[in-house]
């Protein structure tokens, strides 16, 4: 095992789902939050099913850490349903706790999936074009989220701009063309 995996892994403390992790440096200098990340979330992983990964984790910096001191982790089984379970990791060093995170697990079953994109891969000028008119003007929107910036295109404008837009398959792009049939 590599000497990052040991560090970033836990061992069974005394207490019944209590955890503790490696020293992770010399003493007098402060620990790094990613090794609180990583010992969390493998204390939590100890006490579910194999069948259930993690599918969330918030973890919450409370106070700092030596890195010459182990650290020692406390999980609360706050759910365990037929295919979901929760996890509450306290991490405390010397008494004094220092992170608090929640951690959930749930169980892959069949349905729909959410969330997959097709590949959209390729040159961008292959994309779609499309125009957009109002009555006195040529107006372009770039819509990127939520936010929506509008650009006037008066009809002297004489070159493309391109539009991107919600679409079926994530943003789109469109394209307003400029005066003379360049449309």
């Amino acid at each position: 095992m590599s000497a990052l995996l040991r560090l970033l892994d836990v061992e069974h403390g005394v207490e019944t789902d209590s955890w503790i992790g490696p020293a992770s440096g010399p003493a007098g200098r402060r620990a790094h939050g990613g090794q609180f990340d990583a010992q969390s979330l493998a204390a939590a992983c100890r006490t579910v099913d194999a069948d259930r990964p993690p599918t969330n984790m918030h973890l919450q910096f409370l106070r700092g850490s030596e890195a010459g001191d182990p650290i020692e982790y406390t999980v609360a089984r706050v759910f365990d349903g037929r295919t979901a379970a929760a996890r509450r990791v306290d991490s405390r060093e010397g008494g004094r706790l220092l992170t608090t995170a929640t951690v959930s697990f749930a169980a892959e079953l069949p349905g729909p999936e959410h969330g997959n994109r097709p590949d959209m891969s390729g040159d961008p000028d292959a994309l779609p074009w499309r125009a957009f008119e109002s009555t006195s003007s040529l107006e372009v929107t770039r819509l990127i989220g939520e936010f929506a910036v509008g650009e006037d295109v008066s009809a002297n404008h004489a070159h493309a701009e391109r539009v991107v837009e919600p679409g079926p398959f994530g943003l789109e792009v469109g394209h307003v063309g400029g005066v003379g049939g360049d449309q």
